[in-house]
């Protein structure tokens, strides 16, 4: 279904406002059926995220796509990174969505987790910054959105290191 997004981050690329429906809706279901899609297609994905070229509604939503189904490596932990640093508050819900997605598809494999291990203090550091950053920006807000996102991506990242910390002891004591 990816294949079927527009070649070009133009405007033009993504057609007139039914056509960007068409698009949305081509995402919307790729977000809910998940899955680990070639490096290619992600990194195509980001791009579009990431482009300000590309309509709003439609980077919010290749973000979402993308932490659904990219394949965690040190290089999709560099990519979400990279967009809590920029802090674009047009997509920052987005971005926090994504995030907790790609933390909870970690826990998917044990080759995953030792991936990006290295790297989940690092994430979880931005996560607290933007956490920050959203709680100074609607202080009469009880539980803004992106709030309840970043939540869930710590609280996933804490559990993850934890999980991860206890196999590899109970592996180290089973060798010795």
């Amino acid at each position: 279904m990816l294949q079927l997004l527009p070649k070009s981050h133009t405007k033009a690329g993504f057609g007139d406002k039914s056509k960007q429906q068409h698009i949305l809706a081509l995402l919307l279901v790729c977000e809910s059926l998940g899955g680990v899609t070639d490096e290619a297609t992600a990194r195509r994905l980001f791009s579009f995220g990431e482009s300000f070229r590309t309509p709003i509604a439609i980077r919010r939503q290749a973000l979402r796509v993308y932490g659904r189904i990219v394949e965690p490596s040190k290089q999709s932990v560099a990519s979400f990174l990279k967009l809590l640093k920029r802090d674009d508050v047009h997509v920052n819900n987005a971005v926090y969505s994504a995030t907790a997605s790609f933390v909870g598809a970690c826990r998917g494999k044990v080759a995953y987790v030792r991936r990006v291990y290295g790297d989940l203090i690092s994430l979880r550091d931005k996560l607290s910054e933007a956490w920050r950053r959203e709680a100074a920006r609607s202080p009469e807000s009880i539980d803004p959105p992106g709030l309840r996102e970043i939540r869930d991506a710590v609280t996933e990242i804490d559990g993850l290191m934890v999980a991860y910390e206890e196999f590899s002891e109970m592996k180290k004591v089973g060798t010795s």
